[in-house]
């Protein structure tokens, strides 16, 4: 049986003169196209484009001969150009109106406004090109702008970063996870999943997964179950080997010793021998161990007096008037948040620095505020053993919001982040030690009440007592950090390790290795850990390196995690509380995610038209 011919085989070539014969020119695949209908043969065979020839076209093309026939195939040649021009020129335009429209979508989502201000930005940019640009006002109308699109856009966006972020981990050697749970304004648990992974040579990459709702329950075992499944979904290349830590904010739903979400989550994906760590929030604890201080007698009084000035918009006003008057340094008093880590050393810095002026407030209005205990706020205020209070709770708080600052911040190691919390743990012990000799050198406010009344030198005895509670609360919340911190200190720097200190000979000779390497010891002079880590050969330092992927993709603290929160309840307000899910997780991601998304690829997928709504 023959087989069948095929005519690739044939090797069949387009012939120059088929196009004076049957006015047909060669394509850009080879193959022959008709200059006067456009039409595409699929061979390079003379019987089926002199049929074309004959059946569609002879009857008029005929009587054309020599030099005739020549002029006739030049013009429809160059008419032939001038219409692939303007389709071309038509094209490029519908792609840059499709290209601004996702521009415009990209905007509305990270700054959280209403997909329905796409149309009001369409109206703007008309009437600026009606006096800017008259002539192109018609094209400024063909912008698809509608509350549909910007969803549409804005969802197709989502998907591309997680596309991205997945192609990203696929080359990582080491990752950590933070999540953390919050409830947006139609009480819909929102579990944000942040990820910190390093690739080759040494490649940061902090990224947000997603914002995604839990439904029902929130118990440890949820919380789990949804973690993986977010893994599995959007991260499905990732292996469990590679994690290196999980933080949280440290809820009993998240790190309980039995039934927590971390503990379920390590012992069904993460193999035994493999070293991956529970860190609650550095951040979080931090604050926690701020509240431990007993100067609630303090607060009351401040916060009823701030209370007092700003609830009120009359009394607000005469405040500030007040102050006008004064030439006080500042023109308001700040509000109190609890939730806020840094509210309350802010707040106890400016009430100090106006305490004057709101005491002649309070007497002039001749309020009578009583703390919840019954007791008067003007009378706290002339009392020495408050002011004494006052001046130690303003003194301490304002050194735990310098900690608080350095600690915050994306990007961080956490071997950077235990430094500054190890800084002032020592500093609390200097503070302790100067305290019993009563030297109050670095509590300014102390220092100068005890300077103007040297006889009440009896009431540090409350201050001593604080700062070794605070002391003693800081070394027992931050155990973790101190079992690794060898571990961080080979990582910070590796040069100062004492190679008999190592346990693992690999490491001990890599050491001595690296102590004789001058291009590495130069890179590590400049002081930057990322610069000397990608310089640092894998094959030649294999312990080292692999040690340095492990401790960088460390994510100490959940700020971030808290930040993606702030965004999702400026976009599901009370006025947009209908918006889906997976609109939000695709607004925060486009908000927050250091990854642009490639918007010329996605117009390149599309057929774009113009919009036909004005």
């Amino acid at each position: 049986m023959l087989r069948k011919r095929k005519i690739d085989n044939e090797k069949r070539g387009f012939d120059e003169d088929w196009t004076i014969k049957y006015f047909f020119e060669k394509g850009p695949k080879g193959l022959p196209i008709c200059i006067i209908c456009s039409y595409d043969c699929t061979v390079n065979k003379e019987y089926n484009l002199r049929r074309h020839y004959q059946t569609q076209h002879s009857k008029r093309y005929d009587e054309f001969t020599g030099l005739f026939r020549d002029e006739a195939v030049k013009r429809l040649r160059t008419e032939r150009i001038a219409q692939k021009s303007m389709f071309v020129a038509q094209k490029q335009i519908s792609e840059a109106c499709v290209r601004v429209s996702y521009r415009i979508s990209e905007v509305i989502a990270e700054r959280t406004r209403p997909f329905m201000e796409g149309q009001m930005i369409k109206d703007c940019l008309t009437i600026a090109a009606a006096e800017v640009a008259p002539e192109q006002q018609n094209l400024f109308s063909t912008i698809s702008l509608t509350p549909n699109t910007v969803a549409s856009r804005i969802s197709e966006m989502g998907i591309d970063l997680t596309n991205q972020l997945q192609k990203k981990s696929e080359s990582f050697k080491s990752f950590s996870l933070a999540f953390d749970g919050s409830t947006d304004v139609s009480d819909t648990e929102q579990l944000s999943v942040y990820i910190r992974g390093i690739s080759s040579p040494f490649e940061i990459h902090e990224d947000i997964i997603g914002l995604f709702p839990m439904d029902g329950r929130t118990q440890g075992i949820d919380v789990k179950g949804t973690v993986k499944r977010i893994m599995e979904q959007r991260l499905p290349c990732l292996s469990w080997n590679l994690l290196s830590a999980i933080g949280t904010d440290g809820a009993p739903n998240m790190i309980g010793k039995e039934i927590g979400a971390v503990k379920l989550l390590l012992d069904e994906v993460v193999p035994p021998q493999h070293r991956c760590l529970s860190l609650h929030c550095i951040i979080h604890q931090e604050s926690l161990c701020g509240k431990s201080l007993k100067y609630q007698n303090v607060m009351d009084v401040v916060v009823k007096v701030i209370n007092f000035i700003r609830s009120k918009g009359l009394n607000h006003r005469q405040f500030r008037t007040l102050l006008k008057e004064l030439d006080s340094q500042y023109g308001d008093i700040l509000y109190h948040c609890e939730v806020r880590w840094l509210s309350r050393g802010r707040v106890l810095q400016r009430f100090n620095d106006l305490f004057t002026e709101i005491r002649i407030f309070i007497i002039e209005k001749d309020a009578n505020l009583k703390t919840k205990n019954g007791e008067h706020v003007i009378e706290q205020m002339n009392n020495k053993n408050w002011l004494f209070d006052f001046a130690c709770l303003s003194d301490i708080t304002g050194h735990l919001n310098d900690l608080n600052i350095r600690l915050q911040g994306r990007g961080k190691f956490i071997s950077q982040l235990w430094s500054h919390v190890r800084s002032f743990m020592e500093k609390l012990s200097l503070f302790i030690s100067q305290a019993e000799r009563n030297d109050f050198r670095h509590l300014p406010s102390v220092a100068k009440l005890l300077t103007d009344n040297p006889e009440e030198i009896f009431m540090t005895n409350k201050l001593k007592l604080n700062l070794k509670t605070l002391s003693q609360n800081f070394s027992e919340r931050f155990y973790v950090f101190q079992e690794y911190e060898h571990e961080f200190h080979l990582f910070e720097d590796p040069f100062s390790i004492n190679v008999a200190d190592c346990e693992d000979s690999g490491v001990q000779l890599e050491l001595i290795d690296l102590k004789y390497h001058e291009p590495l010891k130069s890179a590590f002079s400049t002081g930057d850990l990322i610069a000397f880590y990608q310089l640092m050969d894998e094959k030649a330092f294999p312990k080292l390196k692999s040690h340095a992927f492990y401790i960088g993709s460390m994510l100490g603290a959940t700020d971030a995690n808290e930040q993606s929160f702030s965004f999702m309840k400026a976009v599901k307000t009370s006025h947009r509380s209908r918006i889906t899910n997976e609109h939000l997780d695709s607004v925060v991601r486009l908000a927050l995610s250091p990854i642009s998304p490639n918007i010329v690829d996605l117009v390149g997928s599309k057929r774009c038209q113009k919009s036909r709504q004005k």
